[in-house]
């Protein structure tokens, strides 16, 4: 997440990438999205 924030991603975005990166491995914890999503 470290090195996506230094490459200028919103949370946001970050959250979307880790969200469909991993996505192959399992369904998605119940985590809220941030604000402004």
């Amino acid at each position: 997440m470290q090195k996506l924030h230094e490459e200028g991603l919103s949370v946001v975005e970050i959250r979307e990438y880790i969200d469909e990166e991993y996505s192959k491995y399992a369904e998605p914890t119940p985590t809220p999205y941030p604000p402004g999503h």
